[in-house]
This record gives C-alpha cells, sequence and structure tokens, in this order.
C-alpha cells in the first residue's frame, strides 16, 4: 500500500507476492521487497494494481534460500540479506543485487541486515546481536578499512535485527527483549497461574516437553535468532537444577521423549546439515545419530513406538513435512502440496497427525491420518492458529489462536469416524505474561507448562542518535 501524506484515500500497489521481511522504494518508483515464499525478491511498479516480478537468481552453490530486507543503493544496485540453508552464524550474509544482470556479491559474512548511511558507510548486524559500522566503497561494492561497534544486543523482529537510518543522518535501533530471562509456569485451564521452581531461570528457554511419566520436562536453549549454539537442559518439577543433555556443541532443539521417559530424540543444526539424535536422558551411552538431512529442521515428533519421526524442514516461509522411520535411507513426503507446513505433532495413539499449513502469514490447523497422511486434510478450524498440542488422552487438541491470542481447546473423536466439537477458548495467554515457545501439556491434562519471559516487552529499549553520520565524519577527521 502507498499511503499519501495528504490524507487522500492509500493506493494499493499488489496483494501478491509480497512477504513482511522489508521493502525499498527507489527515485524510479519501483519498489523491490521480500517475495511472499522463499526465494528471490519481488518488483513492482509503484502504481495502483501493479503486476509483480521476480528479481534475482538464488545461488544455489552458496545453499542460499531466501533473499530479504532490500535497500535501494544510489547507484541503483539492491543490497539485502542472504538467508542459506544452514543455522548459526554462516545462515546469513549481506549481498548485493545487480538488477539487470541477476548476480549478486557478498560484502559482510555472517551479519543479518544492513542499511547504507550517506556518504560511504555499511551499518549491519551481526548474527550474535551487535551493530557495526565499516567504510563502504559503492562503486567497487566492498567493505574497506576496520570497522567499529556501534551497540550491543539487538533486539531481533521478523527474522531480522531492528535498526534503521535516515538520510538525513539520523540512526534509530531497539536492543534488549531477545535476551530476557525466562521461567517455567503452571497454567490452568482457567488461566491461573503457578511456577515451577521460583528460582530457575534463563535466556532463550524453547522448546518444552514432558516425560510420560510426568516426573520432568525438557527443554532447549535455543529460542532466540542469534543463538549460534544451544544445548539442552532436563528439569525435574522441584527446586533441583537442570542438567545439561547435550554436550557435543551445534543448535540442539525441538527435543521430545521416547514412551518408557528414559530417552530424548531431538534435533541437531550444524552448518548446512541437521541430524536427529536420540540420547538416553540419564546418561551412559553416546547420542546415536538416526538421520542426517541438508538444511535446518524446523519441529519434530515421534510414533508411539519410537520407531518413526515426522519432522518439518526448509525456511519459515517454506517448509514441508517429512517422515522418517528407523532403517529408512531416505525420507518421504507426509502431506503434498506448496503451501508452508509445519508444527507436526502425532496423536497419542500414532494415527493422526495436526500440522499448520497455510501461507507465510497466516496458517491453519490440519489433521490428516498417519501414515497415509495424503488421503486427507481435515481443517480443524477455519482460523488463524499455530501451535496445535494434543492431550494426553487424545480426545482434545489444543492451538493458539493468533486473533484473539486465546488458548483453545477443540474435543476429538477418532472412532468410529473422525469428528470435531465445538471450539471453546480457555484463556488469553497474555493475561499470563508474555509467553514464548511452545508449551506442553499435564499428564492429567488438566494444565499447560509455559515458558514466559520475566520482566515482559519494557525490557526493550529504543535508542536515537541525532546527527549520527555527521559525528562519524567528525571522528574520521580527526
Amino acid at each position: 500500500m502507498i499511503a499519501s501524506l495528504d490524507g487522500s484515500p492509500p493506493i494499493l500497489v499488489t496483494d501478491r507476492l509480497i512477504g513482511l521481511r522489508g521493502l525499498t522504494w527507489d527515485a524510479d518508483d519501483f519498489i523491490y521487497a521480500d517475495g511472499l515464499e522463499p526465494g528471490r525478491l519481488v518488483r513492482v511498479t509503484a502504481r495502483a494494481d501493479s503486476k509483480p516480478e521476480w528479481v534475482g537468481q538464488l545461488d544455489t552453490a552458496a545453499h542460499e534460500v531466501d533473499k530479504i530486507f532490500p535497500q535501494m543503493l544510489p547507484d541503483k544496485s539492491v543490497l539485502f540479506t542472504t538467508q542459506r540453508r544452514s543455522l548459526g552464524a554462516d545462515a546469513f550474509a549481506i549481498a548485493v543485487l545487480d538488477p539487470k544482470s541477476g548476480r549478486s556479491t557478498v560484502v559482510v559474512p555472517g551479519a543479518n541486515r544492513a542499511r547504507f548511511a550517506e556518504p560511504d558507510y555499511l551499518l549491519y548486524a551481526t548474527t550474535d546481536g551487535n551493530l557495526m559500522v565499516s567504510r563502504f566503497n559503492l562503486s567497487r561494492h566492498e567493505v574497506t578499512g576496520a570497522r567499529a561497534l556501534v551497540a550491543e544486543g539487538l533486539s531481533s523482529e521478523q527474522t531480522g535485527f531492528d535498526f534503521t537510518t535516515s538520510r538525513t543522518g539520523a540512526l534509530a535501533y531497539v536492543t534488549g527483549a531477545s535476551s530476557a530471562d525466562r521461567e517455567a509456569i503452571w497454567v490452568g485451564r482457567d488461566g491461573a497461574v503457578q511456577r515451577v521452581d521460583s528460582e530457575w531461570r534463563a535466556p532463550n528457554l524453547a522448546d518444552l516437553a514432558i516425560s510420560p511419566d510426568g516426573s520432568r520436562f525438557v527443554v532447549s536453549t535455543g529460542g532466540a535468532l542469534s543463538t549460534a549454539s544451544s544445548d539442552i537442559l532436563v528439569k525435574r518439577f522441584d527446586a533441583a537444577p537442570p542438567s545439561k543433555l547435550t554436550l557435543d556443541g551445534g543448535i540442539n532443539r525441538f527435543p521430545v521423549w521416547t514412551r518408557d521417559s528414559k530417552k530424548v530424540v531431538y534435533a541437531v543444526s550444524s552448518g548446512d546439515s541437521s541430524f536427529v539424535v536420540e540420547r538416553a536422558v540419564d546418561g551412559g551411552a553416546p547420542p546415536a545419530v538416526r538421520f542426517k538431512v541438508q538444511g535446518a529442521i524446523a519441529g519434530l515428533t515421534l510414533t508411539p513406538s519410537g520407531d518413526r519421526v515426522v519432522y518439518a524442514t526448509g525456511p519459515s516461509a517454506g517448509s514441508r513435512l517429512y517422515a522418517r522411520g528407523i532403517g529408512d535411507t531416505v525420507s518421504t513426503r507426509v502431506i503434498p502440496g506448496e503451501k508452508t507446513q509445519r508444527e507436526p505433532a502425532l496423536s497419542p495413539d500414532g494415527k493422526w497427525l495436526a500440522y499448520t499449513m497455510g501461507e507465510a502469514n497466516k496458517t491453519r490447523i490440519y489433521l490428516s491420518p498417519f501414515p497415509n497422511s495424503s488421503t486427507a486434510h481435515l481443517l480443524v478450524a477455519d482460523r488463524d492458529a499455530r501451535d496445535p498440542v494434543w492431550s494426553t488422552r487424545g480426545t482434545e487438541l489444543f492451538y493458539i489462536d493468533v486473533g484473539t491470542q486465546s488458548i483453545v481447546a477443540v474435543p476429538v473423536t477418532t472412532t468410529p469416524v473422525l469428528s470435531f466439537g465445538t471450539p471453546k477458548p480457555l484463556f488469553d495467554v497474555r493475561s499470563v505474561g508474555s509467553l514464548t515457545g511452545r508449551y506442553a501439556l499435564s499428564r492429567d491434562d488438566s494444565r499447560f507448562l509455559m515458558m514466559r519471559s520475566v520482566g515482559g516487552p519494557a525490557a526493550e529499549r529504543l535508542t536515537v542518535v541525532e546527527n549520527w553520520t555527521q559525528d562519524l565524519a567528525k571522528a574520521r577527521r580527526k
């Protein structure tokens, strides 16, 4: 949309192919934007009802999967962030695209989001959340000279870091929040909150899973964009400190328990590959690798027998669901189609798979029979929703309604045929604090285990620096 400053009605440029992660408007009235699905940038003329077109090519040799956060440079090339099929510091880099040839060149590896500032500065965020500035040779598209630290602890937003510059030389950035401590809480169906352990909290906790015997839970330390490595912790429901399950590095996430509560299956990402790993909770044998896949795993679930894994892989706006059993040499697609598929959750009897499917900005909860999931895709509720979780008995399916931010319970009957009851909102998740990561259900289905940020949104801080580029120029002349 184009909104006029004189109060006249806004102009709809296009409602097709446009994603959320950045746009730029050049002097020739072209708008470059993030594409709706992972891949190339989109270009559209700045007039009503314009037809968008794809721009540039993906560098498949470098495992590039997406181009995001474009900014038009004075020479009509486009500065952008390239996302690769990897995690950690190698997942992002800053590059420049030549719109005519479609070719791009990396200028800063290991960085996520950049802005060019007149006359010759490049401001960019490293993947660990530091805001840096360097001189930038516009004619050669090269960073020159030493880089300087501007700020630390940037806040992440839409898988990028939150900062901007103005043409008049001002700088604005947001810090905090992404590294705020989190704590585990029990939340009843009525929204009543009880702390699990008032003495225990840690940054970036996510990916909760309760053991089938109800004695403990696992949680990852990877719920932050800037995380270059993360571990899985095992915690009892008392004041005892957690123990670390993972000791071998990498990004360890999405743990699920085996039925006997003795082992945990989880995903490990390193470079441009991911591994599904199984490890005994009480130590002993080293972790056993079940299989390896290309790219990042974005969630997984386990059959009741533990012999088969359903997992999501691919970038956030284009992931697909796959299944793989012990002894299988290849994975198989679970759900056909090209829409985004994420958050798989198998029913306790292993016969039904819940998952989210939809466009990049709106997903709904579906159920399909398992393992023959291609035979039916049943819509649970016609609402924008996320995070499906089964009750322990398999008689209810829970999800978060994105619009109302409520936990919703849907009665489910699987015999003699599948049927749904009326969805019932239980409580507004905002009423119990700033929730993060997935949630889990207690063994008796009476309450939810959740993570909330300690301190809430107030941890974020907006800083505005006026005459920032002028101050840089003065420092250079000294």
